[in-house]
């Protein structure tokens, strides 16, 4: 169903849908049993919270009276409602829109779980969901990504779910990058508040204009501002999204993996290539300089703490992943021979793997097997270490043929620089 279009249509006046609603909110039964006058599914791949302004726009009243109305004891829009809404959340809002459970579910972050990620963090940080970072009800980061094209070509604008996500860098459909912030004011788009503060505005007519300069999304003016991609480029988005949809993605002819299995390793891919280390440097140069895909601008100040992903750019996050690409054709070929020529090993593409510290919301410690495999097995470097029984046997070997043992001796007889260390036991 496609809807109730409010420039169009004649909503009922707020004061009538708020005596509707709060009668309907009278009971936590009342609430499983009245639905809404209008009945208005999501739209294909519609996101939650874009779903929940074209519901409150459709009965004529401002989204946060809709909110705290139907849900008098949660706190809707000083947070993220996209990520952190429960089932108690959803099975109401499924009931009183005529719209199934799944169907709901799906507008959720959450529906990613077990396609995207293994676990999600309602409250805190998830590997690939952009951060909208909201204080005092207003998103400060810039998580909401869009495509102009897309919003002026609907017949009833909204916004995709998989815009918010940090490999989501171009539109499959329009060959462009996405937007992330208003191209004339540059604040993050916050389109839940465009009604805000205006006593004279009963409700919002528009999900598309900026709430800051009230610059409309969909305008030939803000597409024109957009960038164009290349097809391998759009190509790489569209085989991830059709991965993510079926829970399975193939590397190779021979090689397909559960999705978030893939995508585990694709963020290791581009969380390594953002590292500040100059064989890393070295090896995203020749990239550049072969294949054209502008790695040159990633640049990252503290070296100490795992580089995050979604918090970097929509820029760099897209050259990043343009790398990645880069470093997945002929898998695994192509990637070993690069790291050998800038000799990044093991250690480094093994780096900064995901813990299981509850505070980011991760459980999982070590690289997905088809990513550890193919590192591990070719780009070990490690330095042969050895036991105190033969160090105490070649110290007697090098005593009986030589007539005498020192550290210098040890090393060269292992080529290894531990043998300095424990031959001073000796």
């Amino acid at each position: 169903m496609m809807g109730v279009n409010p420039r169009s249509s004649r909503s009922p006046p707020e004061n009538d849908f708020e005596t509707a609603l709060q009668s309907a909110s009278s009971s936590a039964a009342s609430l499983d049993t009245e639905p809404w006058p209008i009945p208005l599914n999501p739209l294909p791949d519609e996101l939650l919270s874009s779903w929940l302004m074209r519901l409150a726009m459709a009965h004529g009243v401002k989204v946060q009276t809709f909110s705290s109305l139907t849900w008098p004891t949660k706190a809707v829009w000083n947070r993220d409602i996209d990520k952190s809404a429960d089932r108690e959340f959803i099975s109401v809002l499924a009931h009183k829109s005529g719209t199934s459970l799944w169907e709901a579910h799906a507008t959720t972050l959450s529906a990613y779980e077990g396609y995207l990620f293994e676990t999600l963090n309602r409250f805190g940080p998830t590997p690939w969901l952009l951060p909208v970072g909201i204080y005092h009800r207003v998103r400060q980061r810039f998580g909401q990504q869009f495509c102009p094209f897309c919003l002026r070509e609907d017949r009833e604008p909204y916004y995709r779910r998989r815009w918010r996500l940090a490999f989501m860098t171009s539109c499959e459909r329009h060959s462009i990058c996405l937007l992330d912030r208003c191209p004339d004011c540059r604040s993050p788009v916050n389109f839940h508040r465009n009604e805000l503060s205006d006593s004279n505005v009963s409700f919002a007519t528009s999900i598309t204009h900026c709430f800051n300069c009230s610059l409309d999304f969909s305008s030939s003016t803000v597409s024109a501002s957009t960038t164009p991609v290349t097809t391998p480029e759009v190509t790489f988005i569209q085989h991830l999204l059709i991965g993510l949809a079926h829970g399975s993605i193939s590397i190779t002819n021979q090689l397909d993996v559960y999705s978030h299995h893939f995508f585990a390793g694709l963020r290791q891919l581009m969380r390594v290539l953002a590292l500040p280390n100059q064989r890393v440097a070295n090896l995203r140069q020749d990239l550049d300089r072969r294949f054209d895909v502008r790695l040159n601008t990633i640049t990252r100040q503290n070296t100490k703490t795992s580089p995050n992903l979604e918090g970097l750019d929509i820029d760099q996050r897209h050259q990043l992943l343009n790398g990645a690409r880069i470093l997945l054709v002929d898998w695994p070929e192509l990637f070993v021979e690069l790291s050998t020529k800038h000799r990044v090993w093991s250690s480094l593409w093994l780096k900064h793997l995901e813990t299981d510290n509850s505070r980011w919301g991760r459980t999982q410690r070590t690289a997905p097997f088809w990513y550890w495999k193919t590192v591990y097995n070719r780009l070990n470097r490690r330095r042969y270490k050895p036991s105190e029984l033969e160090i105490s046997a070649a110290t007697q070997y090098l005593h009986n043929t030589k007539g005498r043992c020192n550290k210098k001796m040890l090393a060269d007889f292992f080529g290894a620089a531990i043998a300095y260390k424990r031959s001073s036991k000796q």
